[in-house]
């Protein structure tokens, strides 16, 4: 699916280095109509119908003219300011990854009903770090994990799903979208969340994918098991990753372990200690409980880094 996008700058320099940025990255996923002229686009677009008209907000547009289903977009010189007289409004200066990225944004706000096809592709692996004693370096093991498969050249998202998370510490990239949208899309229901998916992810310099959490720690407690699992099979069949890196609380709860199940891995780690070894133990004699007395596969997903 290819979203149609007219783009209105005076700006011919600026407009003919961003659409030729815009075709040579995303020419199989967006098709752009470039405009300098405020009639010829109107005119233009009546026609043609685009899903996005973006035009810079120096511009007098009359947005009443534009087709139903055409969503206006302010350019704007500033990259802080988020909506015009209740128009979204993207930065014009910022790198063409992050501009593409809240096109993709702003469109799957506007079309939550649209459900697309789900594709296993059959080769993405889910590896989660979690350990029932905490401070032992599971998130670390999670995020030198991500790293090193993506230095061996694995396409690899790396989530933090811990709600006390802070995966600052091992990863940034430009952007202003998190976690935060997914939680929210999700609490809507929203049937397509590849697109509002591929709007939040984001390259770490060392190559890694991640999602930011969000900056609120009270976001992250909206998300419940239900949503994890949801966004885990989201993850694994909507995207082309090989690998899906989850940084995950531990719980034996009802609702984690069905959660569990949408896994291929679960990676238990210990420090060695003498407490941190008796957690670890008690917790996989549970699992092995778990797994004779139901039909849940758990302990045969667990390995261990200790």
């Amino acid at each position: 699916m290819k979203i149609s996008i007219s783009i209105l700058e005076k700006d011919e320099n600026y407009l003919k280095k961003l659409t030729a940025a815009l075709n040579m990255r995303y020419s199989d996923k967006v098709e752009i109509q470039a405009f300098n002229d405020v009639q010829k686009a109107l005119e233009h677009v009546k026609v043609s119908r685009p899903d996005l008209f973006v035009f810079n907000s120096s511009l007098d547009v009359d947005t009443s003219l534009l087709p139903v289903g055409c969503i206006p977009v302010y350019f704007s010189d500033s990259n802080d300011i988020d909506s015009i007289h209740g128009i979204k409004t993207i930065g014009k200066f910022q790198k063409i990854d992050t501009i593409y990225k809240q096109f993709l944004n702003i469109y799957s706000e506007e079309h939550n009903d649209i459900t697309l096809k789900k594709v296993q592709n059959g080769q993405c692996k889910c590896i989660a770090f979690m350990s029932p004693a905490g401070g032992v370096g599971a998130s670390t093991m999670a995020a030198a994990t991500a790293r090193f498969m993506a230095k061996s050249g694995k396409k690899t998202l790396y989530v933090d799903l811990d709600t006390y998370g802070d995966m600052d510490a091992f990863f940034s990239a430009e952007g202003q979208l998190d976690m935060g949208s997914i939680i929210y899309e999700l609490k809507k229901g929203n049937t397509n969340l590849q697109l509002k998916l591929e709007s939040v992810i984001k390259q770490d310099a060392a190559g890694v994918y991640f999602i930011q959490q969000p900056k609120v720690l009270l976001d992250m407690m909206e998300l419940t098991k239900q949503d994890e699992a949801v966004l885990i099979d989201e993850l694994k069949s909507e995207l082309d990753f090989q690998y899906v890196v989850l940084d995950m609380e531990f719980s034996l709860s009802k609702e984690s372990v069905e959660t569990y199940q949408h896994v291929d891995q679960i990676v238990l780690v210990s420090d060695g200690t003498e407490i941190s070894n008796r957690k670890l133990q008690r917790s996989i004699e549970a699992c092995r409980i778990m797994e004779q007395n139901s039909s849940v596969a758990l302990e045969s997903k667990i390995s261990m880094v200790y």
